[in-house]
């Protein structure tokens, strides 16, 4: 499996150490992770616009201008898919970290064993919940399922996906 993991927090020490914690994580469980790593609210906003693919946020609280229970707030807005866990040395917050629909909130220092199993999970909740494309298909907004696609033939001008039951054409680029 392939997941998108960032790492947010502003001290470039624990940064590091949680993307260890999580390539080591990865590594055992032969997953393939894409660790990002940002020093602030502000740094993953800009980007997040830019590239919507996140499966998971490792959030630290205490930053910035933009704290990481704000982050999370304005990231639910538009996606209730993230898992968010927010790993931080301030026990204060954590009423408002399940406001946010946290998976989860660990205090500094964390433990890979902990890290890993709060990991496990939120891979399983990312199982649950499927995966689609919106694509125009013959003039229609179409929501695929990523699960029904069987392969995708592209054109000079289009594409053609083979699904399980049927095709959709698109003038969509893959």
């Amino acid at each position: 499996m392939e997941y998108e993991i960032a790492v947010c927090d502003d001290e470039k020490t624990e940064r590091e150490y949680i993307q260890s914690l999580v390539r080591d994580w990865a590594r055992d469980r032969s997953f393939f992770v894409q660790v990002k790593t940002y020093a602030s609210a502000e740094e993953f906003l800009f980007q997040y616009e830019e590239e919507k693919a996140l499966d998971i946020l490792l959030l630290d609280i205490e930053m910035g201008v933009i704290n990481g229970v704000e982050l999370a707030r304005e990231l639910r807005r538009g996606n209730e898919r993230i898992q968010i866990v927010f790993i931080t040395g301030y026990p204060d917050f954590m009423a408002e970290g399940y406001e946010v629909d946290a998976l989860h909130y660990l205090l500094k220092p964390v433990s890979s064993f902990k890290l890993g199993s709060v990991l496990d999970k939120a891979v399983k909740n990312l199982g649950k919940k499927e995966r689609y494309i919106f694509l125009t298909v013959d003039g229609e907004e179409r929501l695929i399922p990523v699960c029904e696609i069987l392969y995708v033939e592209a054109f000079a001008h289009s594409a053609v996906l083979v699904l399980t039951e049927g095709e959709a054409e698109t003038r969509d680029s893959i």
